[in-house]
């Protein structure tokens, strides 16, 4: 018995059935995939906010004002700092990063004339004299920074998560399954669209080696903010727009709950503006050394 083959119409053939290559159906997974990715994304970005908003107790402070716009990343307008008080700045890194994070900002800090000094805390960086499994509150974690703080001339001035625990996947149990969880550790692809989404892919390709876990009993620590030691120093907020950690709506309550003296904000800018806006970031750094 011979084949047979009809030709129709491709009017007539228009909605019987539609031949998929192979390529359009791999397309069509990578597309579920990374729609699910995201959507797994989202949900540990929602955990992780709550985490944060509920952690600390508002103090009073005076209303935010608010300051001038950032520098466009693109545009070079070569930056002085002149009749401060202090050149020194502090730069301190947030979780699971370390002081590499502010390799950009650093010697454009320097060439502005200012002196910048990154560290790394306790279980961060280059800092692996301890074990994240032995950092057991915030006080551990930041031990470093107040050293180096303490070690500073007296004349200076420097300028739910229990839930967020239960359903994380990326938990580290260094003192063992029987024990609370010590740290949390995030995979390249999370890091990625978690705080690098506005980042170059070099700048991701560093930050996937560099990172390590961040320790979780100083994330979850409840902190009491009082008037007379934390309210005397002053703060200062820079809002970035494209954030998948920390949505706007999450930033404007973490102002309204402990007011800054000053509120920036950086268009396009993720997580990360170190990275993705590392010349808006300077400019506001540098104008804030001069209030």
């Amino acid at each position: 018995m011979g084949n047979k083959m009809v030709c129709m119409p491709i009017k007539e053939f228009k909605g019987t059935f539609r031949y998929r290559s192979r390529k359009e159906m791999k397309r069509s997974s990578s597309m579920k995939k990374l729609m699910s990715e995201k959507d797994k994304i989202s949900h540990l970005s929602q955990r992780y906010e709550s985490c944060v908003i509920n952690r600390v107790v508002p103090t009073r402070s005076q209303p935010p004002r608010s300051l001038s716009d950032p520098l466009p990343n693109h545009k070079q307008v070569p930056i002085f700092v002149e009749k401060i008080e202090t050149k020194k700045v502090i730069l301190v890194h947030g979780e699971g990063l370390g002081a590499w994070c502010w390799y950009k900002i650093v010697p454009m800090m320097e060439e502005a004339g200012m002196v910048p000094v990154a560290l790394d805390l306790a279980g961060s960086g280059t800092n692996n004299s301890i074990d994240f499994s032995r950092i057991t509150s915030l006080e551990d974690y930041s031990k470093p920074l107040m050293n180096y703080l303490g070690s500073l001339a007296d004349n200076e001035k420097l300028g739910p998560a229990e839930l967020f625990l239960k359903e994380s996947q990326n938990l580290l149990y260094g003192n063992g399954k029987e024990k609370p969880p010590t740290a949390l550790l995030l995979e390249k692809d999370q890091i990625k669209c978690l705080y690098f989404n506005h980042c170059s892919p070099k700048d991701v390709a560093l930050a996937s080696m560099s990172m390590r876990a961040v320790p979780l009993v100083p994330m979850m620590e409840k902190m009491k903010l009082t008037a007379e030691n934390y309210g005397n120093v002053r703060r200062f907020f820079i809002h970035t727009s494209d954030d998948n950690i920390l949505r706007l709506q999450i930033q404007e309550e973490m102002v309204q709950k402990n007011p800054p003296h000053g509120v920036y904000k950086i268009k396009g800018s993720d997580h990360s503006p170190f990275f993705s806006k590392p010349r808006s970031l300077n400019k506001i750094l540098l104008e804030i050394a001069q209030l």
